[in-house]
């Protein structure tokens, strides 16, 4: 079975690989602009990815959750996928990670690879030996913010004149976002870490007794690595929310340039105030002066 299994990994694997080739070239003709990339061709990627693995895991769950024995030893055919395509998918970008050259993404590989390496372990533990593939498919729903999170990307990726013409969607996507990373992941690993648990100690017999130590041990402490991971993400998240909602960036920078220049009309009121105060004619503070002190406290109310 476990050849069988490694079979189709690699199958899997070499999908994923032809799949992100497919995706640089087409980002290359429609994302000509993109800021990076390897960057670009995982959004485009992730446009088909994402909507699949959320599809799979939400059937797999409801399936899978009815009772205490399947969630401990029921396999269906779209948690074998999901656990294939899981598994594949991070085998394949670990090294892709590397393509990229956006300076965010440079600061979060350590992150990055944290998180991929755990699901390798977890998923590729729950393909290979079949068990308690209900908890992989409850924790994958978390999935669905990835959606949002393509997105995103997309836009990063695209001109500031189609960033315009569609930035009422680039708002709504972003609220959801943020709302279903509240739900999806601060919720969600929390709720499917207590139900694992429920189950441990009211049915030890059907939980416990049904797997190994493997997937005693690396099961819950996966899901608080990858629950401790989302709430490191979570301020992130939220800054870029409220940034696209509300415009807070975009208002900062245009109070920041009327203060500039009023800076500068401040200097040359000032070279011509000095002649005007030697010939007595002045006597009240420049115009200039007050429009400076009103964008200033614009800038603070801003930050």
């Amino acid at each position: 079975m476990a050849a069988t299994v490694a079979h189709e990994v690699a199958i899997y694997s070499v999908c994923q690989v032809a799949a992100y080739a497919v995706c640089w070239k087409a980002s290359e003709r429609l994302m000509p602009k993109a800021p990076d990339r390897a960057f670009s061709a995982d959004a485009l990627y992730g446009i088909f990815y994402y909507p699949a693995l959320v599809l799979l895991a939400l059937d797999a769950t409801v399936r899978l959750g009815a009772d205490v024995t399947t969630r401990w030893e029921g396999t269906v055919r779209s948690s074998q996928i999901l656990g294939r395509l899981l598994l594949s998918r991070m085998l394949v970008h670990v090294p892709y990670l590397f393509l990229k050259r956006r300076k965010e993404d440079r600061k979060m590989l350590p992150l990055y690879l944290t998180h991929h390496a755990i699901v390798i372990v977890v998923y590729g533990l729950g393909t290979f030996r079949g068990r308690a593939h209900f908890w992989g498919a409850a924790n994958a729903l978390c999935e669905v913010t990835n959606c949002f999170c393509t997105v995103i990307e997309l836009f990063a990726c695209v001109s500031s004149e189609a960033k315009e013409r569609w930035k009422t969607l680039h708002r709504w996507n972003s609220m959801w976002f943020s709302i279903s990373y509240c739900a999806l992941r601060l919720m969600l690993f929390p709720m499917v870490f207590l139900w694992y648990m429920n189950d441990v100690i009211t049915h030890p017999d059907l939980s416990w007794a049904k797997v190994g130590n493997a997937e005693r041990i690396l099961y819950p402490l996966a899901n608080l690595m990858v629950f401790g991971l989302s709430v490191n993400w979570a301020l992130p998240v939220v800054r870029g929310t409220l940034r696209r909602l509300f415009g807070t960036e975009e208002q900062l920078a245009m109070a920041a340039e009327t203060a500039a220049a009023a800076v500068a009309n401040e200097t040359a009121a000032a070279v011509a105030g000095r002649g005007e105060k030697e010939s007595g004619e002045f006597d009240a503070p420049s115009s200039s002066a007050r429009l400076y002190q009103r964008h200033t406290s614009l800038i603070k109310s801003a930050q």
